[in-house]
């Protein structure tokens, strides 16, 4: 991905420059790229000390080049931050380089408050210099991360103006060190001396997911009986919950064919089932996904709609009329073979984008970010419009699926919707029509198999893991839960939601709560991570200094998805007191002090 390979040039130009403060005696130890100490499970972009295992300096490197996500990334880059700091003894000295910073000011206030300095590289003179060398030759550089240092470095002798940029970017690299070291941070100190708890065994539970694919079954009952493995006969069960894969038709009866909805039967019991599910079924959104998956055969129609009209749709005009007369009416374009149900989203957006994605061949070969990369481009399709027309969609307020989900949250200037309009359509005049007819047959397949696992199992608004806990007696969602600035966000005296954590508190005992699955929980660990230490501690500003949170005794985190053990240990080591599962509420409720 052209963004990653941005990320490694920017680490390579760095590499240089901590070279030169080798060379020049001033930066002690070795320097390692890329290199896991051992005791922690993430990779620090470089570290610095006599062997990779003893690091007295780190160094991350963060590009930003949207701020859509800059959140999550912020988070993210604390909680390794929060992994390092209370893994490695001593502890080393942690410096963020950020590149590219293209993320909300309240964030990188934060980040520069976790890390012990930090050094925004675009706000120096020779920072721009750096950034358009970056774009304008990194794909021309090795992907090799070695080989790719040493061809920056042979471009230096010929590119004086590049060559002296990184002799300044290692000079204030060297001046960012020498800050870092005169600070003394209690927070560490503290968590050096804090009791750590016994990690418990890490197992698989599939809660949120399974809960989800239930709710595509019409009739629960029917669901329940056929993963309790009592008879249900294969004409019970409606075709599309067998060829969305939920069941199989086996001799004389229906088998249940989704262990992910076993996980949930056998962890649950029907009526805590039924009653989780039904806080959800009445939310518009889900019946829409519900409606499109229960009426899969009218993918087929809009698939047609696209073959049917390809070359008005490789016009980015008409393509523009199509897509916003869809937008104000979502029952425009097929008149004649009208759908079963009236999509909430701009259909046509979505299967446009399925066919790009899937010409690429590549399971997430296309979506709305590397769409907004592209209207963005400088030299792109859309390079006529202006600057920040192209560049709506990368900023913290262009969230595009509001738009094709015709949401009132974000107005989206009709330009952008152009530049969109003129990206889509080369996209299909790219790909060509004869390709497109044999992709037509994958297209449903690909569709469905995108609305259950990006739309449908991670539905915002349906948080089950806090249901189960209310339902248990231990929470009210109404009244227990508490937003926390954490001790990092007061430090830095930021306002509003920058730094802010959202669990419940009873008693003295605080709660959290997270599902992720697949490769998810490494970052998710992360997040986790940062936000322990945060709400742990507070700043105390007649002190000066951290100091425990008060009435803060214990942090318990109930945990749903596929976290590996690497991943508990991470979390408890950060500063999560007890981890429990959804078939541990019991004692998740006793362990509340």
């Amino acid at each position: 991905m052209a963004g990653e390979r941005i990320g490694k040039t920017y680490e390579a130009i760095l590499k240089i420059a901590l070279d030169q403060l080798q060379n020049k005696g001033t930066l002690k130890g070795s320097v390692f790229w890329n290199e896991t100490p051992k005791g922690i499970t993430v990779e620090p972009d470089f570290l610095v000390g006599r062997d990779k295992d003893h690091p007295q300096i780190i160094i991350m490197v963060t590009h930003s080049g949207a701020s859509g996500n800059s959140h999550m990334k912020c988070w993210r880059n604390i909680g390794e931050l929060c992994e390092i700091k209370t893994s490695l003894h001593p502890s080393p000295i942690a410096i963020n380089v950020f590149f590219e910073s293209v993320m909300k000011e309240q964030l990188k206030e934060l980040q520069g408050t976790a890390f012990d300095a930090q050094l925004i590289v675009d706000t120096k003179p020779y920072g721009p210099f750096i950034k358009n060398w970056v774009h304008t030759n990194e794909s021309e550089l090795s992907i090799d991360q070695a080989t790719k240092a040493l061809e920056i470095e042979s471009q230096c002798i010929a590119n004086t103006a590049l060559g002296n940029s990184i002799k300044q970017l290692a000079a204030d690299i060297e001046y960012t060190i020498m800050e870092a070291q005169t600070k003394v941070n209690d927070l560490w100190v503290y968590e050096a001396n804090r009791t750590k708890r016994q990690p418990p065994k890490a197992k698989e539970t599939y809660i949120r997911r399974g809960l989800s694919k239930l709710l595509i079954f019409e009739d629960l009952d029917i669901a329940l009986r056929l993963y309790r493995g009592n008879l249900v006969k294969q004409s019970e069960l409606p075709t599309y919950i067998y060829d969305i894969g939920l069941a199989r038709k086996g001799i004389g009866r229906a088998i249940p064919n989704d262990y992910e909805i076993q996980n949930v039967v056998d962890l649950l019991s029907d009526a805590v089932i039924r009653n989780l599910i039904q806080n959800v079924t009445d939310s518009h959104v889900i019946q829409q996904y519900l409606n499109q998956l229960r009426n899969e055969e009218d993918i087929n129609r809009m698939t047609k709609y696209v073959i049917k009209n390809y070359d008005l749709l490789c016009d980015k005009e008409k393509l523009f009329s199509q897509l916003t007369e869809l937008h104000d009416d979502p029952n425009a374009l097929i008149h004649n073979d009208a759908l079963k149900w009236t999509p909430s989203n701009n259909w046509l957006f979505e299967i446009i984008i399925e066919i790009i994605k899937l010409s690429t061949g590549k399971a997430n070969g296309y979506g709305y970010a590397q769409l907004s990369t592209d209207v963005a481009m400088p030299n792109g399709v859309a390079k006529d419009y202006p600057k920040e027309t192209r560049e709506f969609l990368l900023s913290p307020w262009g969230y595009l699926s509001d738009w094709i989900t015709r949401s009132e949250r974000t107005a989206i200037p009709l330009d952008v919707i152009r530049c969109v309009s003129a990206v889509l359509a080369d996209k299909l005049k790219h790909i060509g029509i004869e390709h497109i007819m044999d992709l037509s047959s994958q297209i449903r397949e690909s569709y469905i198999h995108n609305l259950v696992e990006a739309k449908l199992c991670t539905y915002r608004e349906f948080s089950p893991l806090a249901l189960l806990m209310e339902e248990a007696g231990i929470l009210n969602l109404n009244k227990d839960v508490v937003k926390y600035k954490t001790c990092f966000a007061e430090k830095a005296k930021l306002n509003g939601t920058a730094g802010q954590t959202t669990v419940v508190q009873k008693e003295n005992t605080i709660i959290n709560w997270q599902s992720s699955f697949g490769g998810h929980p490494a970052d998710k660990k992360k997040e986790l991570s940062g936000r322990a230490v945060g709400l742990r501690y507070t700043w105390n500003e007649e002190l000066g200094k951290f100091i425990p949170r008060p009435k803060v005794k214990k942090l318990v985190l109930l945990l749903d998805g596929t976290w590996q053990q690497q991943h508990v240990d991470a979390l408890i080591n950060a500063g999560w007191d007890e981890i429990y599962y959804p078939d541990e509420i019991e004692k998740l409720k006793a362990a509340i002090v």
